[in-house]
């Protein structure tokens, strides 16, 4: 599925609450950079933000 697509089940979207949020970022921190697999992508500081959007949780990063 390219990027960006959402499956069928999930056009939607949902409310979110802070939750989420913490969620999100939590996960963020175990995604390791591809080329440095000891380095998360958060540790990198390339994620800008993380925020719901229609429905969907959306996280803005600045490529290195």
């Amino acid at each position: 599925m390219p990027a960006g697509d959402l499956i069928a089940t999930d056009q939607q979207g949902r409310s979110g609450d802070d939750q989420d949020i913490q969620r999100a970022f939590q996960i963020l921190h175990e995604v390791m950079d591809p080329e440095v697999p000891v380095v998360s992508v958060m540790d990198l500081g390339i994620v800008r933000a993380v925020r719901w959007l229609d429905g969907h949780i959306h996280v803005t990063v600045t490529p290195t």
